[in-house]
């Protein structure tokens, strides 16, 4: 594993960085305790925001980087990699213009690998030498290693910093493959983890061999198969990475 770096905090170290889920629903109190659990790196989800002003936006994301002092991903997840509905129903043309007014104020960017703005917000983010995370969320199932490998070309094409593949677990086999499939490139900079109940336990094993980052959240999950930040440091802890 290479060291590479979101903000302040050096990652592709043995210790993952955890990162917790938050947006706009989050009071001063609430985003003071994401902290004080343990939190490292903060990932702002700006298509869970009840407004997409971006006059509201950015004062929002300012708030969350002053109160606090963690390094921020931001992101604006397309419809087709979420569970929740979408919202706001952004066209692509405006999330890419929401993205290049708030990427100044982030240290990092989650942008999906399927889709047509992928290029220019990557080109976007080096340019205001930002950390690039391309990712790839899949809420049904785990694909083959034979997929996995494409997808894992098709990103490592795009030349982003990191490459984030998020697979549904349905069996322990999933999690095992996965497993496989990120040990066998753990010199790729990759953020992977499985999703469901089967694929809890790859949020605490995987950094073992090779994720940069794990997720975890404060109020309520994002993704099937989160766990609570404290609970999530403390198995960490236990784990002695």
């Amino acid at each position: 594993m290479k060291y590479k770096k979101i903000g302040s905090r050096q990652i592709g170290i043995s210790k993952p960085a955890v990162v917790c889920v938050v947006d706009d629903t989050f009071s001063n109190k609430e985003l003071k305790k994401v902290v004080s659990l343990g939190t490292e790196i903060v990932e702002a989800r700006i298509d869970r925001f009840k407004k997409i002003d971006i006059g509201y936006v950015r004062e929002r994301l300012k708030n969350i980087k002053q109160i606090t002092n963690l390094p921020l991903i931001i992101t604006i997840r397309h419809k087709k990699e979420k569970q929740e509905r979408d919202r706001h129903n952004l066209s692509e043309e405006e999330r890419l213009q929401i993205f290049k007014d708030i990427i100044p104020i982030g240290d990092a960017v989650d942008i999906e690998l399927n889709t047509k703005i992928v290029d220019e917000v990557i080109r976007f983010t080096r340019d205001k030498k930002k950390i690039s995370i391309i990712s790839y969320h899949n809420f049904h199932t785990t694909p083959n290693e034979f997929i996995l490998n494409r997808i894992l070309k098709n990103a490592l094409n795009k030349q982003a910093d990191l490459i984030k593949i998020c697979t549904f677990a349905r069996t322990k086999n999933d999690v095992i493959n996965l497993l496989l499939f990120t040990y066998k490139n753990k010199d790729r900079d990759l953020v992977t983890m499985c999703m469901g109940r089967q694929g809890m336990v790859s949020r605490i094993i995987f950094p073992l061999f090779g994720s940069y980052l794990t997720y975890g959240f404060l109020k309520r999950p994002v993704a099937p198969g989160q766990y609570d930040i404290k609970t999530l440091k403390d198995l960490i802890e236990k784990l002695s990475f």
